[in-house]
């Protein structure tokens, strides 16, 4: 029997992905997992990327409305005082006292699956992250890493089944979380590439 993964504690700082969003009066509503943290009403929170700070003011969950939403819940409303340009798919609903890295140009470890040319720099990829679909661009391919040990020489392409650190550009700013140093990656820390 499997066991379910395990979640990140109540405690850890608010994160909400925005995973769809529609406008409903003076108020927008959006939708998205709670990935860590607990929302209550009543709770001011900080919209990100465009850094738009207000208050919720309802949430509901499975149809009913309710008081809270804890970490794992998905929350079919949560409802903001706030205008729609300052709201996006992709986006994340967090604590103000303790943000939500938000940039275009990082560093990632890649592991190639199948490809059919290699990866190089200057390719134009579809990057996957957590509720947001965008383009990101290969910058620099950093390192080659064999057996968990990074070489020396910086690799000219990737192919199927090389892990590599590469920069990467993507067209808008991101909210992104750095890997944690002990325990799993966060949905808001692991990404997908297509070609």
């Amino acid at each position: 029997q499997l066991q379910p993964p395990p979640r990140p504690p109540a405690g850890d700082p608010l994160r909400v992905c925005i995973s769809d969003l529609y406008k409903t009066g003076s108020n927008m509503c959006l939708s998205g997992k709670v990935e860590a943290g607990t929302i209550t009403v009543g709770q001011k929170v900080l919209l990100l990327p465009s850094a738009e700070q207000t208050t919720v003011k309802s949430l509901q969950t499975r149809g009913e409305p309710t008081r809270s939403g804890v970490c794992g819940a998905y929350m079919d409303s949560v409802l903001l005082p706030v205008e729609p340009q300052f709201c996006a798919i992709g986006g994340v609903i967090c604590d103000p006292k303790h943000p939500v890295p938000v940039t275009d140009i990082f560093q990632a470890q890649l592991l190639v699956f199948d490809v059919d040319i290699p990866l190089m720099r200057g390719q134009q990829l579809m990057c996957y992250l957590h509720t947001e679909t965008l383009t990101a661009t290969i910058t620099r391919l950093e390192k080659l890493i064999v057996k968990g040990k990074p070489q020396e020489k910086r690799p000219k392409c990737l192919q199927k089944g090389n892990v590599a650190i590469v920069n990467l550009q993507v067209s808008r700013k991101v909210c992104l979380e750095p890997k944690p140093a002990a325990g799993a990656p966060t949905s808001l820390s692991r990404l997908v590439l297509r070609g």
